[in-house]
């Protein structure tokens, strides 16, 4: 329209200091191509600030959308123009359509880098759960084969809470890099959710797929180095492979998921790949996890008693209340099998506050024939994070008008492990009511000196596994002697659980462990068989 030698539209980009973009060109100057740039005392700065500037064989007028400056358009040539009207008046008839366009470029832009970043972890920069699944989606409608790894963090809450979150987070970046070195060029990694990777092997069969994850969990299991200190975690991981006819994303990680809860369930640091057997049983879990949520409102639950007698004269010193299931189509249903379900899905809270009140009652029932007993109450690792879990153990002592003393919670190390802090917390107040406060299981796992001088215990309770071989093993006797001498030392009482023969009970005499409980002493019994 005005035979200008060069004309640009630029995309404003920044103000402070003012820069633009270069997004369309016409000249001779060859193919066009982005440009990022300073204004500084350019004649571009002058249409930024006025709106409008022609200084003779240069014209340039802003372009706007509504209130918004989002660039400008401009004209070049190298002899003066003729008539500087009809430059501005072209330039504004121009510049409406161009302010629309470059808006929309601006905003295509902008909701493609937000789609991106919508794909994409932030922290790992690994693609996300959202397109993890639509990858999968893409293998599962293709003819080749392929396998899903999933891959969860063992003790990641632990590291993340006694290190703080930045150690986490520098863990879970490092864990990323180096599931990317463990697989190959044409395989996918994603962070799925907090410490949970997925892997998509493609033309990956069963045999391949387990090379690749042990692979994977060999280089997790190398220590990490953060914040000056070495770090050591593992890695469970489930496997599952295309052989099966699969038809969504859901149904692939559904089954690597199993699997991979198999694999923690089986003592972690280890892969499983997912079979139908599998399936039988998770769906197995769902119905008990399910009718375990109604089991206290239909009167299902109830508690067991078993004798704790010292062992210089067998006397009644108390009991441990062991809660039980009565399913109505199941029969009993073990602790074992349903105390870790309940504990995963949170239930064990309200199980947790049942089980109190009802040896508070108890405790009611027998004030006139057992009024000494007392009775030790198990403490699970999520009761221990309650925020207000004194201010509950409080208010259901008190309402019973139960002695504090009369009252003794049995906590393991693993559930003070989960978390340290607030459980050092919670263990000394409770400490501060009455109650009393037993460690359970030591000597396996966890057990360490630490916890004894930490919390505010007043008994230990040695685990089962070491009585059981302390007539048998000298490594067993020297062991509980060992802890019975450290207990001593430190003013706790010992208990010896899992008592099982005369023989077992006379080397724990010869020891000095002050009580014992177990099926030799007396088997769990019902409240109705204790006062009758």
């Amino acid at each position: 329209m005005l035979g200008v030698d060069f004309a640009f539209v630029a995309e404003l980009t920044d103000r402070e200091p003012l820069r633009g973009r270069t997004v369309a060109f016409y000249g001779e100057g060859g193919p066009f191509e982005e440009d990022l740039f300073a204004l500084g005392d350019r004649p571009c700065r002058e249409v930024i600030e006025r709106g409008y500037h022609c200084d003779g064989r240069y014209a340039g007028i802003a372009l706007v959308d509504g209130e918004a400056l989002v660039g400008w358009m401009a004209v070049m040539n190298e002899r003066p123009f003729e008539d500087r009207e009809v430059v501005r008046a072209v330039l504004e008839f121009m510049a409406a359509r161009a302010s629309a366009e470059l808006r929309a470029r601006i905003l295509h832009e902008a909701l493609s880098l937000a789609q991106a970043k919508a794909m994409r972890d932030e922290l790992t920069t690994l693609p996300n759960r959202k397109q993890f699944e639509q990858q999968i989606e893409l293998a599962v409608d293709s003819a080749r084969p392929f396998a899903v790894l999933l891959l969860d963090l063992d003790r990641f809450n632990i590291i993340n809470d006694s290190l703080g979150r930045r150690a986490g987070d520098t863990l879970l970046s490092a864990t990323a890099h180096r599931v990317r070195a463990a697989i190959r060029p044409c395989d996918l990694v994603a962070r799925l959710t907090s410490d949970e990777f997925g892997v998509l092997l493609d033309g990956a069969n069963e045999s391949e797929a387990a090379e690749i994850a042990a692979r994977i969990g060999a280089a997790i299991a190398v220590p990490f180095s953060i914040q000056g200190q070495d770090i050591y975690t593992t890695a469970s991981i489930g496997i599952a492979c295309s052989r099966r006819q699969y038809h969504a994303a859901t149904e692939v990680l559904r089954d690597a998921g199993t699997a991979m809860y198999r694999a923690k369930a089986a003592g972690k640091a280890r892969s499983q790949l997912f079979n139908d057997a599998m399936r039988v049983e998770a769906f197995d879990r769902m119905q008990i996890e399910m009718d375990l949520r109604r089991a206290i409102e239909r009167d299902q639950l109830h508690l067991v008693y078993q004798p704790i007698v010292t062992v210089r004269d067998r006397r009644l010193a108390g009991f441990e209340a062991l809660l039980r299931w009565r399913h109505p189509t199941r029969g009993a249903i073990g602790p074992a099998t349903f105390i870790p379900i309940a504990e995963e899905t949170g239930s064990i809270l309200e199980i947790g506050e049942w089980v109190l009140d009802r040896v508070c009652r108890d405790l009611n029932e027998w004030r006139h024939k057992l009024d000494d007993a007392i009775v030790n109450v198990n403490l699970s690792a999520m009761q221990l994070a309650q925020a207000d879990l004194v201010e509950r153990i409080d208010h259901t002592v008190r309402s019973n008008r139960i002695p504090a003393r009369r009252v003794r919670l049995e906590v393991t190390e693993t559930a003070i492990a989960a978390h340290p802090e607030s459980a050092a917390r919670a263990l000394h107040a409770v400490r501060s009511l009455g109650i009393q406060l037993c460690i359970d299981d030591f000597g396996v796992g966890y057990s360490s000196l630490v916890s004894l001088l930490r919390y505010p215990f007043t008994s230990l309770k040695i685990d089962r596994t070491l009585i059981a071989g302390i007539a048998t093993s000298l490594e067993h006797r020297e062991m509980v002697t060992a802890v019975a001498t450290l207990a001593h030392n430190l003013g706790l009482d010992i208990v010896a659980e899992g008592v099982e023969t005369a023989e077992q009970f006379a080397m724990l005499e010869e020891i000095g462990i002050d009580y014992v409980q177990g099926y030799f002493v007396a088997e769990p019994r019902a409240v109705g068989e204790l006062v009758g």
